[in-house]
C-alpha cells in the first residue's frame, strides 16, 4: 500500500492497478478455504476479503476508481489518490 500511495501522490495524476485473489465470504466453500489456508501456511497471511482490501486501500489514502472480476475469484482494482481522506504516513 505504501508503494501505491507513493505512485498516486505525485501530482494526483498517477494510478495503480491491483490484481488479487480475494475470498468471497458469502459464497466460499471448502475449496476456497483450502486455498486460504494454503496461502496462510505459505505466506503468513490468508486471502483477504474485498472488504479487507478496501479497508487497506482507504488506510493508504487511496480509493478504488473501478473494479472488475477476472477469472474465478480474481479482482482487478484501479486505485487513485483520495484527496478527501487523511493519508497515513506509515502503514502497519
Amino acid at each position: 500500500m505504501q508503494q501505491a500511495q507513493a505512485a498516486t501522490s505525485a501530482g494526483g495524476a498517477g494510478e495503480v492497478l491491483i490484481f488479487a485473489e480475494m475470498l468471497d465470504e458469502a459464497t466460499a466453500d471448502e475449496d476456497d478455504y483450502a486455498v486460504d489456508l494454503e496461502a496462510f501456511v505459505l505466506h503468513g497471511s490468508g486471502l483477504r476479503s474485498e472488504r479487507e482490501v478496501r479497508d487497506l486501500i482507504a488506510l493508504a489514502g487511496l480509493e478504488a476508481q473501478a473494479a472488475a472480476t477476472i477469472g474465478w475469484g480474481y479482482r482487478l482494482l484501479r486505485l487513485r489518490h483520495n484527496r478527501t481522506a487523511k493519508s497515513q504516513s506509515s502503514l502497519r
